[in-house]
């Protein structure tokens, strides 16, 4: 475990420590806990981020990867097998989901569960907002300055600033008028 200068671990922190596991903290991030952070895999928590209590990290063989300035809100799960990345800047209510593999269930011959999962990654761009209780399914990119809306379920990748609402989400405008103005 790698922990930046003046990052603090609060409170009560649940940790099951692999020999290939991996955890990383950046400078100035705090963990407010108890939160649980397991299995195989990494997890990298850049700085200047925040991560509230009672939510659950799990890289399961992939990665979960938060960038500098974020903040993950209480009871959220990301569930990291096929990859998260979680760009600069990005906020994340509470009761959020981010689940970056499905289980397989083409055969009625087979039991689900022994019939592996497909793994796609999961990429949260900078500068975005996700509201509470949005759920982010595999292979879904949420571009740049993005906006989904409480309660989403967002099962295709969403343009850059967008603001997405609905189960599924649907892009219902944008936030610029002009993409030429961005930098």
């Amino acid at each position: 475990m790698k922990f930046g200068l003046k990052s603090k671990l609060l409170k009560l922190i649940t940790i099951y420590y692999k020999t290939r596991y991996k955890l990383k903290l950046g400078k100035r991030t705090f963990i407010h806990g108890p939160n649980e952070f397991n299995t195989d895999g990494s997890i990298e928590i850049g700085n200047d981020t925040v991560i509230s209590r009672w939510s659950c990290y799990k890289p399961y063989g992939g990665y979960i990867k938060i960038g500098n300035n974020c903040s993950v809100n209480s009871f959220c799960h990301l569930s990291g097998n096929g990859g998260i990345s979680i760009g600069d800047n990005v906020r994340i209510a509470s009761h959020c989901v981010l689940i970056s593999a499905n289980h397989n269930f083409d055969r009625v011959d087979i039991p689900i569960t022994y019939q592996g999962e497909t793994r796609k990654q999961i990429i949260i761009e900078d500068d975005c907002w996700l509201g509470a209780g949005v759920k982010i399914l595999a292979g879904v990119v949420v571009h740049r300055g993005s906006v989904i809306g409480a309660g989403s379920v967002v099962t295709k990748s969403v343009p850059p600033y967008s603001v997405v609402v609905g189960i599924p989400g649907k892009v219902i405008r944008l936030r610029v008028k002009d993409f030429d103005d961005i930098k």
